[in-house]
């Protein structure tokens, strides 16, 4: 049997958030965006919030990621306290519409008061090698990082490691990645630089690495995006009294190196910054005073950077916070079977490798859609890879193999 495909460009998911007045518009709402044609246009989806009401917060932690093998989208959403909010906690939502419609999964026992004003922190990654999700997230009961994760759907979750903060700073946002192996990257300003924690087993255990000595112990707005396109690990840097920087990392995270500016005005009251990749194509999204959700992106590495678009917003602005997030939506499939076998294409995981059947080119992506090989075989042909899940493309055939580490 060959199997049939119909494949087009992924599409860009942002969720952005700000303070907003309560009792005028539904700015406070967290609002979800879809495009289908590179970022170049943009569709509202929906309103989210707790009970089918907005936040009114003092500040917030905000992260977005999709399940490739559903197609589901998943947001964690941190609001700190701030008069006529209807919810002060943690809480994970899902999406099984492409954003369109939205449910509370889970609403976690973490509650937030003044204490912890400035200190609002989250994302949530998903992580096809172990099919779960997985999150962090600022504690004020315990006055550090959780990391937890969930295993049906983010109905619940457990905490399986925690990460220090020291100093506490403010208006910190970061992001969380998952590469091969199932290595697990978090970028955020934990301490007063800005660092890079990594995990190789799970997220149990962690290790930090400092990407650069920007110092941002007074800074009032101090933003971090991070996305991966193999081998290479990106970090985008945003503050009050930096412009926009984007950093690399060529061993999971370790060392990093400057290789360009993204946007050279700095960021005002309290901006925020999100990147993704697609394919082979990194995008960046900005929001502050200036940045109606502006939307760049480089197509060679991060090295030149393109203006595509402005997601506008219709309803008032109230200044000073916002918060944004951005990810890519799922491989669109369309499956119809053909009984010849001529041409057709077959994959097998191994463990460490992946073995494609075929007469012709291929291209080789991983779970996340992100381009890994594209090359011409002869028959058949093995490849290193690292664990994970994999599609194979060739033409219109597509073909789906799990490599285990």
């Amino acid at each position: 049997m060959v199997v049939w495909v119909l494949l087009s460009m992924r599409g860009l998911y942002v969720a952005r958030w700000n303070t907003s007045s309560y009792y005028v518009d539904t700015a406070h709402y967290i609002q979800i965006f879809h495009s289908s044609d590179g970022g170049y246009t943009w569709e509202f989806r929906a309103n989210v919030g707790h009970n089918g009401q907005g936040y009114i917060t003092s500040d917030f932690g905000l992260g977005l990621t999709l399940d490739p093998n559903t197609g589901h989208l998943y947001l964690i959403a941190l609001c700190h306290y701030y008069e006529h909010t209807p919810f002060v906690g943690l809480e994970v939502f899902k999406s099984e519409d492409g954003g369109r419609t939205w449910r509370s999964a889970h609403v976690f026992d973490e509650y937030y008061t003044y204490a912890t004003y400035d200190y609002a922190t989250a994302d949530i990654a998903f992580d096809p090698l172990r099919n779960r999700l997985i999150a962090y997230y600022f504690k004020q009961s315990t006055d550090n990082i959780g990391i937890a994760i969930s295993v049906d759907g983010g109905n619940s979750w457990q905490e399986i490691s925690y990460l220090p903060v020291y100093p506490k700073g403010e208006d910190v946002e970061g992001e969380m990645e998952v590469g091969p192996d199932g290595i697990i990257w978090i970028a955020d300003w934990f301490s007063t630089y800005p660092e890079c924690w990594v995990s190789v087993d799970g997220g149990y255990t962690w290790t930090s690495y400092v990407i650069d000595y920007l110092d941002g112990s007074s800074k009032s707005a101090r933003s971090v995006g991070l996305a991966y396109i193999p081998p290479y690990l990106y970090a985008l840097l945003w503050t009050t009294s930096t412009p926009a920087y984007l950093y690399r990392s060529g061993d999971g995270g370790k060392t990093w190196t400057k290789i360009s500016t993204v946007v050279y005005d700095a960021a005002s009251d309290d901006g925020s910054c999100a990147l993704a990749a697609q394919y082979s194509w990194l995008y960046a999204v900005f929001w502050d005073r200036s940045h109606e959700s502006t939307v760049y992106r480089s197509t060679d590495g991060g090295y030149t950077w393109e203006y595509v678009s402005d997601i506008p917003r219709y309803e008032p602005w109230y200044y000073p916070a916002s918060a944004i997030a951005m990810t890519v939506d799922v491989l669109p499939f369309g499956v119809e079977e053909e009984a010849s076998e001529k041409d057709s294409l077959k994959a097998l995981g191994l463990r460490g490798s992946l073995l494609v059947i075929y007469s012709g080119e291929v291209e080789i992506y991983d779970a996340a859609g992100r381009s890994i090989v594209k090359t011409k075989i002869p028959g058949r042909a093995s490849f290193s890879l690292p664990g994970g899940v994999y599609f194979v493309r060739a033409g219109k055939r597509v073909a789906r193999a799990a490599v285990s580490p």
